[in-house]
């Protein structure tokens, strides 16, 4: 049982390396200063993503599992000195592909709490940030037509 659950969280591991949102702290995406409270929001979801690729290897450990290797993706090197709001909208794609993959695998995880715990938790934080990547895309549309 452990080994297709250690199998799982190794996939989740892989899909949250991937992930674009973390990658804007490597990047440097140009914010204007009307965007100064996105910058704290957005920065505040990067920081809880890092989290999710943390805990996913505590948990493969205590399992007694090994981590598998992370790999970056090339979308992530496009990054670089664009407007914010010229990238959320890969971001906001990039999120919402990976809460569906949280939702498609996290049944498979019903037998081993913890796993099923952490992936459920993640996946709640997944929601709230796609919510927010949603609501940034919002506000900027309604006031860049004002």
């Amino acid at each position: 049982m452990n080994g297709r659950v250690i199998g799982i969280l190794n996939e989740l591991l892989a899909v949250e390396s991937a992930n674009l949102l973390p990658r804007l702290a490597e990047s440097n995406a140009f914010i204007s200063w009307a965007s100064a409270d996105e910058v704290e929001s957005v920065g505040r979801m990067v920081a809880e993503e890092r989290a999710h690729v943390e805990w996913l290897v505590e948990l493969i450990l205590d399992l007694r599992g090994s981590p598998g290797p992370r790999v970056g993706t090339i979308d992530a090197a496009a990054l670089h000195y664009v407007e914010l709001h010229a990238l959320l909208p890969r971001i906001e794609r990039a999120e919402a592909d990976v809460l569906k993959r949280y939702e498609t695998l996290a049944p498979a995880l019903g037998a081993e709490p913890r796993a099923a715990a952490l992936v459920s938790r993640i996946t709640a934080r997944h929601r709230e940030h796609l919510e927010q990547l949603r609501r940034i895309m919002r506000d900027h549309t309604v006031t860049s037509k004002v």
